[in-house]
């Protein structure tokens, strides 16, 4: 596949379907929709291809070769695309990574929204890679479900589905109006065209025809993670400003590399103060690669209160890796446990022993509080932190493996844990 670029920018103009002529008014779906990319019929004969829901699906029109459908429901804003004007073998997805700086390069679609004077910028490509920023901050992630198909029938025309979560875009479900624009390039011909219906950087109403939402304003502090293959117990911090009470559930879920998803449901009742910490479950795959952890605070209809995600890599565990028990994450224990498995051979250490230099230091600091050092076998080694002398508060555990004979650092791990009673 030829490597030539193809820049992504989609205008979007939208035609009012009812009572805003300069605002496309987006439908509610009483039915989630199965983010699968068969948002229609691609032929007649396709009979169990499509979801009906789309029938009443707003409309845009008029951007070339590109037709846009959008609805919505309480959680998502869902935009379905038809891309033609180029064939299967011109189109280029060679990125395949999340956020990757080169992925304009490729064939794909560009969603800018303006919501409350935060601009996001989301890139979908045709082989489904994903980039999300928010005011051009790449380090910002959302749980975006997107899927992209291409009919086989003539093999011109590929279709799109994306899902985009109200709950991380607006958490707060006060803005019923957005500001959009919508971009495409794509190639013919071995050139590269980029169209747009309005000027780069421009923005069109989008408002939301039905409720979404709930008036209840949460948060979710992103919470420290073990990083390791299996299943974990966590603490997640709750903002309650409101002071709400009721039943609530924490979500959790994972994605590995492979796309393979585990979720982990727990209940939650709110005592109704400003600030909650909860207990709740999350596991991890052992493959190697990039992870994703997504935890929502849903209701009992379903409803995405609150909602955080993060990415995170899994390091390949033949070589070392370093990690505390989950249980002395949030503790007024005496001490914590820090479990290291290493091969010293595949580090470059010698054969049977690295040398250790763990240190303690408060979140955010330098200064270590603890500081051990010791040669450690090949294999799996256990060590006990002291937290007698600790005060309550956030802090990092910083595991250098060393070479015993040059001093060369071999790898380096951090951890993260809270000693309990500390005011968040």
């Amino acid at each position: 596949m030829n490597k030539t670029a193809i820049l992504l920018s989609v205008a979007c103009c939208l035609a009012a379907l009812s009572c805003r002529a300069d605002a496309v008014n987006v439908p509610r779906t009483p039915t989630p929709i199965d983010v699968d990319g068969h948002f229609l019929h691609l032929h007649p004969q396709d009979k169990g291809l499509g979801e009906p829901a789309w029938k009443k699906a707003a409309r845009i029109e008029g951007l070339p070769h590109t037709a846009v459908h959008a609805l919505h429901d309480d959680n998502f804003l869902y935009l379905g695309f038809l891309c033609s004007g180029e064939e299967q073998g011109e189109a280029k997805g060679e990125v395949r990574t999340r956020d990757n700086t080169s992925m304009w390069r490729d064939s794909c679609v560009e969603i800018f929204l303006d919501v409350k004077d935060r601009k996001y910028q989301f890139i979908i490509t045709h082989v489904g890679a994903v980039s999300d920023l928010m005011n051009a901050d790449t380090r910002f992630d959302f749980d975006i479900r997107a899927h992209a198909l291409w009919d086989t029938w003539d093999w011109k025309n590929w279709y799109l589905e994306v899902a985009l979560p109200i709950a991380e875009i607006d958490p707060d479900r006060q803005s019923q109006t957005w500001k959009f624009n919508i971009c495409r390039t794509l190639w013919r011909n071995g050139k590269m065209r980029s169209v747009s219906l309005v000027p780069r950087g421009e923005y069109q109403t989008l408002f939301f025809a039905g409720s979404y939402g709930g008036d209840r304003r949460f948060a979710l502090v992103p919470p420290n993670v073990e990083i390791a293959p299996g299943m974990h117990r966590g603490r997640l911090v709750v903002r309650n400003p409101g002071k709400d009470k009721g039943r609530l559930t924490i979500v959790a879920e994972t994605e590995a590399p492979s796309g393979m998803t585990r979720r982990r449901v727990t209940a939650l009742h709110l005592e109704g103060t400003s600030s909650e910490t909860v207990d709740f479950t999350y596991i991890f795959s052992d493959a190697e690669g990039r992870h994703r952890l997504t935890v929502r605070l849903v209701d009992d209809s379903g409803v995405i209160r609150a909602s955080t995600t993060r990415w995170y890599d899994m390091r390949r565990a033949s070589a070392a890796t370093a990690f505390l028990d989950s249980s002395t994450y949030f503790s007024d224990a005496k001490e914590a446990t820090l479990t290291l498995n290493m091969d010293s051979r595949e580090l470059g250490g010698s054969p049977d022993e690295v040398r250790l230099d763990i240190r303690v230091v408060r979140f955010g600091t330098n200064t270590p509080l603890i500081n051990l050092n010791r040669i450690g076998k090949r294999g799996r080694e256990t060590i006990r932190l002291p937290l007698d002398n600790l005060p309550p508060g956030p802090y990092q555990v910083i595991t250098k493996l060393l070479n015993p004979t040059t001093g060369e650092v071999l790898d380096r791990f951090e951890n993260r844990f809270t000693k309990s009673r500390y005011a968040f």
